[in-house]
């Protein structure tokens, strides 16, 4: 279960994790700002959580194409 967020920006980043967790798991930047509704979030709202998704491994773009990385996948990602 995920952590409580203790900020809108930990809020945000539960938000995109949580769409990329869903059964199709794999979708283009446009797809998730789409799925998070991030088009009503204040400018920089939406790329600021996907950085720090991306920053701290939760998130992980391939090929123009974001995915949730597992709590396995991310423990074998080298520091």
């Amino acid at each position: 279960m995920a952590e409580e967020a203790h900020s809108y920006e930990e809020a945000d980043v539960e938000r995109i994790v949580r769409a990329l967790s869903k059964p199709r798991g794999v979708l283009t930047r446009a797809q998730l700002v789409d799925e998070v509704r991030a088009e009503h979030w204040a400018r920089g709202r939406f790329d600021a959580a996907l950085r720090d998704a991306q920053e701290t491994g939760r998130v992980v773009e391939r090929a123009g194409e974001f995915y949730e990385l597992s709590n396995d996948e991310r423990s074998t990602m080298p520091d």
